[in-house]
């Protein structure tokens, strides 16, 4: 399965972070620091992340980032 960030999955499902954010039970704001990468979630939200959105962006792609763990 092809990985990709949390942003090229959005955009190619076509959901908005509202949409988002309600899939995953967080907010909006939250979501959209995710999808920017100016942030990681934490462990719990990147496996809700991952199941959302089918395995393509998995709780492993969120280690190699060097920001703040939320």
């Amino acid at each position: 399965m092809l990985c990709m960030t949390l942003g090229e999955w959005m955009r190619k499902s076509g959901l908005g972070d509202d949409q988002m954010a309600a899939l995953v039970k967080t907010d909006r704001a939250n979501l959209s620091r995710l999808r920017r990468g100016k942030q990681r979630p934490s462990w719990e939200l990147a496996a809700r992340i991952e199941k959302a959105t089918k395995g393509a962006v998995p709780v492993g792609s969120w280690a190699g980032t060097s920001e703040k763990v939320a």
